[in-house]
């Protein structure tokens, strides 16, 4: 602070001492007049031209006077007054100037000058300041950045950032900011640390740039994450350094395998499937939205043997670093005896891609069973274990009895009258007969009884058939006392 307030009490007693004559330095300090020239280049060699006619009077000599702190300078063929450095005298018309320590202004000149002004008659007579020609700075280095490549992946990437007018300029505060272009939602990550930094002494400042999110999915025509890291000197200067950043659109196209599965012709009303789902090309971290639902008649489906099967179920699954993603489907209850055939059906759509999908069908069957008995005729009363399977053989499938006689014999029953079939397809019934055989003089009265085993839902029915008989009617010998024969 001691410094600058010296300084600027130096530069006070150099004007005053680089008056001259007085009157026109005086009027110089008050409210100078002067003619604005075109800036000349700040930190380096700079040539200023003074013209022969300067505000309509002929110059023989030039006074000039050096205005601002903070930085150096040097003038060629000027003389400086003695006891000053900032005022003198020229006679020639080309002068070199340059300056040192000046800072970046931009496209604006800097608040630091050298006045000229024109001299007519002897020494010092008459120097016009009023209608003198300043001669602003002006810094606005160009800006190379180095590796000027595109990004394209979510990386953190090293740039160094290098300012040049017209040699390195040691420094200097870079400032960065990075923009992201609108369009595309969610919108990438597209940011640049530090946000400021001071260039070294070979005019270099580093900066790190993070991009997040740059890849997009989605079907052609939609929008490219894309956005800019500008660098500059000057918040207003048009000179900068740019990193384009333009990300990528994948429009991945998916498929499962296997694409569908038959249930078994016997054995298993069920299909318990790995799916592996893949993206071509492969995009891992890819969220993919699956949605099952049944169809037909009474199927079911879940993703694992721990959720309890329902009508339709929905999950989200993600791919690896290969693109892939499996999932286990489950379809229950894929054979009917009613119409339609059940079936399951899966759609696999990768999130961002719209309505593009693909889908996995788990298709079951329509049947008309029958049942095989382990015997088509009971011949002895009493109770009689019975096997009765279903064919084809599927399990949980019920099989209903009942049954029939005549009024000559008591009731025929079977115990119990429905259950389901076990995993084999099969059942075991107790059969029980309380008589078969009757002794009836009318050798019309013939007993019967049968009984009838279906699957529910099943319009064929199998028959159990009962050896049944009238003891009169049998042609024995000698024939039973009810039947008329005489007693002997």
């Amino acid at each position: 602070m001691y410094m600058k307030i010296a300084r600027g009490l130096l530069t006070f007693f150099a004007l005053v001492i680089a008056s001259g004559a007085g009157p026109a330095a005086k009027a110089q300090e008050e409210d100078p007049s002067v003619a604005e020239q075109t800036p000349l280049g700040g930190n380096q060699a700079a040539s200023v031209t003074l013209p022969l006619q300067a505000g309509g009077i002929t110059a023989s000599y030039y006074r000039f006077n050096v205005v601002g702190i903070d930085y150096t300078w040097a003038l060629t063929n000027v003389i400086y007054d003695p006891n000053s450095i900032r005022a003198g005298k020229t006679t020639s018309l080309t002068l070199s100037v340059t300056t040192t320590g000046l800072p970046v202004t931009g496209p604006n000149p800097t608040s630091q000058y050298i006045d000229f002004a024109p001299c007519t008659g002897p020494v010092n007579e008459f120097c016009n300041w009023t209608g003198a020609l300043r001669y602003r700075f002006k810094i606005d280095p160009t800006l190379t950045v180095s590796p000027s490549t595109t990004i394209s992946t979510d990386s953190s990437s090293l740039r160094t950032v290098q300012l040049v007018w017209p040699t390195a300029l040691s420094g200097a505060t870079v400032t960065a900011n990075c923009e992201v272009d609108s369009g595309v939602t969610p919108a990438p990550t597209i940011t640049a640390s530090p946000a400021s930094s001071q260039t070294d002494s070979n005019g270099q400042a580093s900066f790190t740039i993070t991009t997040q999110g740059l890849r997009r999915i989605g079907p052609a025509g939609s929008g490219v994450p894309s956005g800019r890291c500008k660098f500059r000197a000057h918040a207003s200067s048009a000179n900068l350094a740019q990193v384009a950043v333009l990300g990528q659109l994948v429009s991945p196209v998916p498929s499962v395998s296997p694409g569908s599965d038959d249930v078994p012709s016997s054995g298993s009303t069920s299909v318990n499937r790995i799916l592996t789902v893949s993206t071509q090309p492969a995009v891992g971290n890819a969220d993919i939205d699956v949605a099952c639902t049944a169809g037909g008649t009474q199927a079911l489906v879940a993703f694992n043997e721990f959720t309890a099967p329902a009508a339709s179920a929905s999950t989200v699954i993600q791919t690896n670093a290969s693109g892939q993603a499996q999932l286990r489907v489950i379809s229950s209850n894929l054979v009917s005896t009613t119409i339609p055939a059940p079936y399951i059906s899966c759609g696999f759509t990768i999130r961002g891609m719209g309505s593009t999908g693909f889908t996995y069908k788990a298709s079951g069957r329509k049947i008309t069973p029958s049942v095989i008995l382990g015997t088509s005729e009971i011949t002895q009363v009493g109770i009689t274990p019975l096997t009765a399977t279903m064919s084809p053989a599927y399990p949980g499938f019920m099989i209903t009895a009942s049954c029939s006689t005549n009024s000559y014999i008591p009731p025929v029953s079977v115990v119990p009258t429905s259950t389901p079939t076990d995993a084999s397809g099969q059942q075991t019934f107790n059969v029980s007969a309380p008589a078969l055989i009757i002794t009836d003089a009318n050798t019309n009265a013939m007993p019967s009884a049968s009984c009838g085993f279906q699957v529910n839902g099943s319009t064929v029915v199998s028959y159990l058939q009962f050896r049944t008989g009238n003891a009169c009617a049998m042609s024995l010998s000698p024939s039973p006392p009810a039947c008329g024969n005489p007693v002997q």
